[in-house]
């Protein structure tokens, strides 16, 4: 079962502690994703502010 629906049945039930449980590895795995994705393809997440010269 993927894992958002599996958060939204165990809401739609009442069982918000284990749907709490699902939401926190949902998130961990979104940022390993991004995390593995940055160091990969070498993406900058933040822009730098260039400063003003003159």
């Amino acid at each position: 079962m993927v894992l958002s629906v599996l958060l939204w049945d165990l809401m739609d039930v009442g069982s918000y502690g284990r749907a709490y449980a699902v939401a926190i590895v949902l998130t961990v795995i979104i940022l390993a994703v991004v995390a593995v994705a940055k160091r990969i393809f070498g993406v900058e997440l933040v822009r730098k502010r260039r400063e003003a010269t003159g």
